[in-house]
């Protein structure tokens, strides 16, 4: 399983899960308040998992490409737990499916601190430039945007629901 499969499967497992804890929430099993603690808990942990999978990753990655085993660096995700509940509470005021909202809201948040992680671990371990890999089903904007040869100081851009990941370019 590569690196962009396994963080869309970390991805999917944790929106799973909060719509797991909505639906409770909505059987009354849950207040609103216990909700939004245990689901702002699972993506904080699904943010923290993401970064430690970049940093493996990334590590790998290195490792193969230079020749020489790399360590990896102590990636943490960088979201604070504030930013995390607020995405569980926006969801909640969508004034459409709730639950399509958490699913979409948590998915990118997860996605986005592997990402942000796996950009900052590159300038860490001296990364001169990255390309960007597309996810399967990546959409038209992201095709445009492969295949570019960035400087590790460029930001990955990325939206919600976007799955690409970096690769660095070693000379």
């Amino acid at each position: 399983m590569t690196y962009t499969d396994t963080l869309a499967a970390l991805a999917a497992s944790t929106e799973e899960s909060v719509v797991a804890l909505y639906e409770r929430f909505l059987a009354g099993e849950l207040t609103e308040a216990e909700f939004v603690e245990l689901a702002t808990a699972a993506l904080a942990v699904a943010e923290a998992r993401g970064a430690s999978l970049a940093d493996v990753a990334l590590a790998t990655t290195l490792s193969v490409q230079r020749g020489t085993a790399v360590a990896t660096v102590g990636l943490a995700a960088t979201v604070t737990h504030s930013l995390a509940r607020q995405v569980i509470t926006e969801a909640l005021l969508d004034p459409g499916d709730v639950a399509e909202a958490l699913r979409v809201n948590v998915r990118a948040e997860t996605l986005a601190a592997a990402q942000d992680a796996y950009g900052e671990g590159m300038r860490q371990q001296g990364v001169e430039s990255w390309t960007r890999v597309l996810n399967s089903g990546a959409c038209p904007l992201c095709h445009d945007l492969a295949g570019d040869v960035l400087p590790a100081t460029a930001e990955m851009y990325h939206h919600k629901g976007c799955g690409c990941t970096q690769r660095p370019v070693e000379d």
